[in-house]
């Protein structure tokens, strides 16, 4: 929620997008970043924004310790855009950093209507993005998710 193709979900319709591993942000493109606005610190970067106003493609990578699934590395890709209305879309994957299974979730769980905070948006300018829908899938083995979320401006 990461190796070769990203899920786009949290939110709505999946619809996969190609990354592969993350290749093309290289390491001067990285802006870290930590943030605690949930509470819960992540570290992690924001990488170089590709595209323009039709859709802006902008790939991060968080680090946390989450009260839901535990310790997990997350790695996405946030679009705005024409195709990404509102606050955008992160298509991602996290997986545990434990060698055990994800917290809470079964494996082969579908996410779909789950909240998710949104991990792009803390780590860019600690700010909380919560999401309006939610797609996507647990690993049949239970260590990873993927999925897509939508975000729209609350109030």
């Amino acid at each position: 929620m990461r190796k070769s193709a990203i899920a786009v979900a949290v939110a709505a319709v999946t619809f996969a997008i190609p990354v592969p591993a993350f290749a093309n942000a290289g390491q001067s493109d990285r802006a870290p970043g930590t943030s605690d606005v949930t509470g819960v610190v992540l570290t992690g970067w924001v990488g170089s924004t590709q595209g323009g106003k039709n859709m802006a493609t902008t790939q991060y990578e968080a680090n946390y310790r989450d009260p839901v699934m535990g310790p997990v590395q997350c790695t996405g890709v946030h679009q705005t855009g024409k195709n990404a209305p509102g606050l955008g879309t992160d298509s991602f994957t996290c997986a545990s950093t434990t060698g055990f299974p994800l917290r809470t979730f079964s494996p082969e769980q579908d996410l779909s209507g789950i909240q998710w905070n949104s991990d792009y948006y803390p780590i860019l300018n600690n700010s909380l993005a919560v999401s309006t829908s939610v797609s996507g899938q647990v690993s049949a083995d239970g260590m990873s998710l993927t999925a897509v979320a939508t975000y729209f401006p609350v109030g």
